[in-house]
């Protein structure tokens, strides 16, 4: 619940810091530190099992938490309430919408009954129609279907879902290709798998400073080719390559991703009103958890047909993908806002 709220309002903080010309520089800085917290991460979790316990894992983030808390209610900005009461129908039909609709994609690829799975999916669209239909005159409504209707938005969130489905699916097949198929060591794998989210952390700045000069269409196409790229070199690798070109494919795959988040989601923000930031936010959120979900239930399609061997048939399939979505942003020359 705690990680739901950041992660939907953390852009629209941004943006309420940034003016909507450097929008995209603020929101590369903040790809930025998630990136680099990632990356981190794994690093600070071994240092800290080697001295202590493993409870002091969950311990350690409490100081934490407790300074960016403090530090949030004296330096971040305020905002405007909204007219609007809090509905707790509609909320529940969009927990329905989203639940549903992530339960039923994963119990397709985890062995659900099949009627099972499709019910779900079914309760999810019931839950959609309903939902639209109860807040079709609110002015500010809980899922953006509104936002929906302008097509640099509707174009940028499905371009949203294709990437993160990319990833989800990616980081899902990486350990057992690396492992099954090209003989790393567990060490040496997560070595490999750093060098992509460092190069997003390094490309995030960039790609907010490209967002100056150059549309978010056309840095998303790139970035999403990039990425295409960097997931074919790992798909199509014999099994005696050498790390380093592993590590270099994982890094191409990273600077791909980075160049096509920051101007996407500036994309996202900009092509919605000010007041409706807090809508845009939590559909950037949604759009990424639905996309990772995606991700890992086709990746486990493929492992349940063929086991950890069918890694690079999946990777192959993430790299159509991460093209087609490059299709999708692409389309985005030919939109107004």
């Amino acid at each position: 619940l705690g990680g739901g709220g950041i992660l939907s309002l953390n852009v629209v903080l941004v943006r309420r810091i940034y003016p909507d010309r450097l929008l995209g520089r603020g929101l590369g800085h903040a790809a930025l530190a998630v990136a680099t917290s990632l990356s981190l991460g794994p690093v600070v979790a071994s240092t800290v099992l080697t001295f202590g316990p493993w409870p002091w894992l969950f311990l350690i983030n409490i100081p934490v938490g407790v300074v960016s808390m403090v530090g949030g209610l004296l330096f971040l900005p305020g905002g405007r309430r909204s007219v609007g009461q809090f509905d707790p129908c509609s909320a529940v039909l969009a927990a329905g919408l989203a639940g549903f609709l992530v339960f039923g994609i994963d119990g397709l690829a985890y062995g659900t009954p099949p009627p099972r799975a499709l019910l779900q999916l079914a309760l999810s669209i019931v839950c959609g129609v309903l939902l639209a239909i109860r807040q079709a005159d609110h002015p500010a409504p809980m899922v953006p279907f509104d936002l929906l209707g302008r097509p640099m938005f509707s174009l940028s969130a499905a371009t949203a879902t294709c990437a993160f489905a990319v990833q989800g699916l990616a980081f899902v097949c990486l350990p057992f290709l690396l492992q099954d198929i090209f003989r790393k060591t567990q060490a040496e794998s997560g070595f490999l798998m750093t060098a992509w989210p460092v190069a997003v952390a390094a490309m995030a700045p960039i790609a907010g400073y490209f967002t100056l000069r150059f549309s978010a269409a056309l840095l998303c196409s790139v970035g999403l080719v990039v990425l295409s790229a960097g997931m074919l070199v790992m798909a199509l690798s014999p099994a005696g390559t050498h790390a380093i070109l592993l590590g270099c494919a994982m890094t191409v795959c990273g600077v791909g991703f980075g160049l096509f988040q920051t101007p996407n989601v500036t994309a996202i923000m900009l092509s919605a009103p000010m007041e409706r930031s807090g809508s845009a936010g939590g559909f950037i959120a949604v759009s990424r958890q639905v996309g990772l979900a995606i991700g890992a239930a086709l990746a486990a399609l493929f492992f349940r047909g063929a086991g950890s061997q069918a890694a690079p048939e999946a990777l192959l399939l993430g790299a159509a993908i991460a093209l087609f979505g490059s299709g999708l942003s692409f389309l985005r020359r030919f939109a107004r806002h």
